[in-house]
């Protein structure tokens, strides 16, 4: 094989071990990352959705600020019935108190959490649940 090759191999490998795919979504003049975690039956089974924020965070400690969070095996260790997916949106490092407060604030800033959340309702959400064709328990 060609290295570029064996290395994508070896990516994808990697990615399809932790059960945690990396995309993005188009967010203002910029992309913002999503991070989906499909447990183990996600194929078989119709599972429930939890969306977190933070994504960076959750399930690596690599990308992590403050060491991960441990929710991918947090979910794999729970019975199959109690499992569910996870669509994980990255936070915007300086802009995280202005999209996650929802009245600004003369210290800290902050106000714009409205337009975030609606983004992630009416954009990030449905753009990686078609992307990735996601059966969701609705």
């Amino acid at each position: 094989m060609k290295p570029l090759l064996i290395f994508c191999f070896l990516i994808t490998q990697l990615i399809s071990a932790q059960k945690v795919v990396v995309d993005s979504v188009r967010y203002k003049e910029d992309y913002r990352k999503v991070r989906l975690y499909l447990p183990d039956n996600y194929q078989t089974n119709q599972l429930p959705l939890l969306v977190m924020l933070d994504g960076q965070n959750l399930f690596d400690e690599q990308t992590s600020y403050s060491g991960e969070w441990n929710v991918d095996e947090s979910i794999a260790s729970f019975p199959e019935n109690k499992q569910s997916i996870v669509i994980a949106i990255d936070h915007g490092n300086e802009l995280r108190m202005e999209e996650l407060t929802p009245f600004e604030n003369e210290k800290y800033g902050g106000g714009d959490a409205e337009n975030f959340l609606l983004w992630i309702m009416e954009k990030a959400l449905p753009e990686t649940i078609t992307k990735f064709e996601l059966k969701i328990n609705r």
